[in-house]
């Protein structure tokens, strides 16, 4: 059982690192081929999946002991129950999009029963429109007659409309008890103005899967594109040139839609092999004269040419069919993916992602094609990075709490060496960061939060930090759940694109957000045009 315990979790955790960075709506294909491999090995599992049954209700079964245990210690069985005293804000909160608002109740224990640690407060509706926590924990013993505080943090949307939240206490068997705690926000609509983009923007339309781009006025936009089964990733050259991928082949096509061009092929998606067969991660060198691509490794294009020089082969993917896959004695199965080219061109970061779990990044020198492997705090490089303006290091921003440690860090490209501008040890506050940039003026520009809890991980707002290091200055003081974060050069603000696909322009001075007329994933900004 242990054997096969390892290889079932391994077949998922093996895409956990590369699924952070490809675009989650562009993978059916893919996810359909890994979920009838999982599919297929589970069914031969039945002994496997009885015996881990059997002992999850060997441990359910000991936790119901312990509870009844602790019940018995206090001498108490009966129900639970609350009343409540106060709350802010009881009818409905005027918030602005992505700022937040803290929610109280204040309520007494007029049950039978203490409240311990097991007790908390948990979201009801299906639905997570407003960003706030799933559960609310009780953190100290509550006894009969005593009053306790719950705090909610709730981030408003970006669509304009009203909201309810609720809340349902639940007791230490996950029974709930007593009124639902509410709390209602209502999101105007934002004040009619124009983006004045910094570039012209291409993203893809999450409606048709195509490209398209949108002019620097914030609301001309039309299709570039016009792929039958929809655009998987892309990107933009200085040239104003879109290199994409779409049914499994690399195409270059210009600004305007025109001068098709088939650069790389792959096979059918249908008959693709898992692992070594898809094309992915199309990026341009800073000249425009190359594209490094994935494939079973990382390639580099000659657009013109169409010539193909693999820089970076991945092991051998294994099959996933085995009831035992063989790990090798001297470490992971890796496989390698183009992230970012050096601001000079004669670097290429990449993503690494481990078989069975987890992944890291690597440095490769296009010229000798030597590759460095990066070291951070005994952590793995992730989840976002960019390369500062001289191309001597990069900076990654963390936000994850498995496998990697949230926190940023640069990291030297000579010997790939990281040096933590801060991170998080979990005794104490813990900082997240994404999307770190180092912009024109020569501050290191990300998102940012700090919190005690996962809940604080993925909603965070603009802040900034000398190249140096110094203390994260707050810009900006809203806060979205971010998919895509896009940095404006002149260090002028940020496009981003939340995760109900809204793109909304944020600057740097404090101004009212703008939610461009249009929804897309994977903005990317095109070269300034006369």
């Amino acid at each position: 059982m242990k054997t096969w315990t390892w290889s079932v979790l391994v077949i998922a955790s093996a895409f956990l690192f590369v699924a952070c960075s490809a675009p989650a709506d562009n993978q059916i294909d893919t996810q359909n081929a890994v979920a009838a491999t999982v599919e297929a090995a589970l069914a031969e599992t039945a002994v496997y999946r009885t015996a881990v049954a059997n002992e999850q209700a060997t441990e359910v079964a000991a936790l119901e002991a312990e509870m009844e245990a602790m019940a018995t210690e206090t001498g108490c069985s009966g129900d639970a129950a609350y009343t409540l005293l106060s709350e802010n804000g009881e009818d409905n909160n005027v918030i602005e999009i992505g700022q937040r608002f803290t929610k109280t109740w204040e309520i007494q224990n007029t049950g039978a029963c203490p409240w311990n640690e097991f007790f908390q407060a948990v979201r009801s509706e299906p639905v997570y429109e407003v960003d706030g926590p799933q559960a609310i924990a009780i953190d100290t013993v509550v006894n009969v007659g005593d009053i306790y505080t719950l705090t909610a943090e709730v981030i408003a949307p970006t669509e304009p409309g009203d909201y309810q939240i609720a809340w349902e206490m639940r007791n230490e068997d996950f029974e709930g008890f007593g009124d639902m705690l509410n709390l209602m926000i209502s999101v105007p609509a934002p004040v009619e103005t124009t983006a004045g983009l910094p570039q012209p923007l291409y993203y893809i339309n999450p409606d048709d899967g195509q490209v398209w781009r949108i002019e620097t006025d914030g609301e001309t936009a039309a299709p570039v594109t016009a792929e039958p089964e929809g655009v998987f990733d892309f990107d933009v050259s200085v040239n104003n040139q879109i290199a994409y991928i779409a049914s499994n082949n690399l195409f270059v096509v210009n600004a305007d839609g025109s001068n098709k061009t088939l650069v790389a092929e792959g096979p059918p998606l249908e008959q693709a092999v898992l692992g070594s067969d898809y094309l992915d991660r199309p990026v341009w060198s800073p000249d425009g004269s190359r594209i490094a691509f994935a494939k079973d490794g990382v390639w580099i294009a000659d657009p013109v040419t169409t010539e193909l020089l693999l820089i970076q082969p991945s092991d051998p993917f294994p099959d996933l069919t085995q009831a035992e896959i063989p790990i090798p004695e001297d470490g992971a199965i890796e496989f390698y993916y183009p992230n970012k080219w050096s601001p000079d061109g004669t670097k290429l970061l990449l993503d690494v992602s481990y078989f069975p779990e987890a992944g890291n990044a690597a440095i490769k020198d296009i010229e000798s094609l030597s590759l460095t492997d990066v070291s951070i705090d005994g952590t793995i490089a992730c989840c976002t990075a960019s390369w500062t303006a001289d191309s001597a290091s990069v900076v990654f921003a963390s936000n994850a709490i498995v496998y990697a440690t949230p926190g940023m860090w640069q990291v030297n490209a000579a010997d790939g060496v990281g040096t933590a501008y801060f991170s998080s040890d979990f005794d104490g506050p813990i900082q997240f960061a994404s999307s770190a940039q180092q912009l024109a003026d020569g501050n290191i520009y990300f998102f940012y939060a700090q919190g005690d809890s996962p809940d604080f991980a993925s909603v965070l707002s603009m802040h900034r930090i000398p190249v140096t290091g110094g203390e994260p200055e707050a810009v900006r003081d809203d806060a979205y759940d971010l998919r895509n974060v896009l940095w404006a050069a002149d260090s002028s603000g940020a496009l981003i694109a939340t995760a109900d696909n809204a793109l909304v322009w944020l600057n740097v001075n404090g101004d009212a957000p703008i939610i461009l007329p249009v929804v897309g994933q994977l903005p990317k900004w095109g070269a300034a045009t006369e």
